[in-house]
């Protein structure tokens, strides 16, 4: 907890690898028939599980936001999502923008 509050852990892949090195340091130091060690490898498949779950949850919330954003460009450029929708520039527009109104 202290490394991610102090911002040492930025990622789930950063957490997933710090994991990683805590149990793999625990199987060494104590040997890999050890309790410890069992219990180590319990804890390290229920984190990957979990890491690749909070990953998926992030990656389909990601996806879900950058939908709703284009959704919302859409529906405030005429929906067709921009230049091609728009009227084409009257005269004056295309003096004023520097263009001489062709497409």
């Amino acid at each position: 907890r202290k490394m991610i509050v102090c911002r040492m852990i930025k990622s789930y892949a950063g957490f997933h690898r710090c994991v990683g090195l805590i149990c793999h340091n625990c199987v060494k130091f104590n040997g890999r028939e050890s309790d410890y060690s069992a219990l180590t490898r319990d804890f390290e498949d229920n984190v990957d599980e979990k890491v690749l779950e909070a990953v998926r949850n992030a990656s389909a919330a990601a996806a879900a936001k950058a939908a709703a954003e284009s959704k919302a460009v859409a529906a405030a450029t005429g929906g067709a999502g921009g230049a091609a929708a728009a009227a084409p520039p009257v005269a004056g527009a295309a003096a004023a923008a520097g263009t001489n109104g062709a497409a």
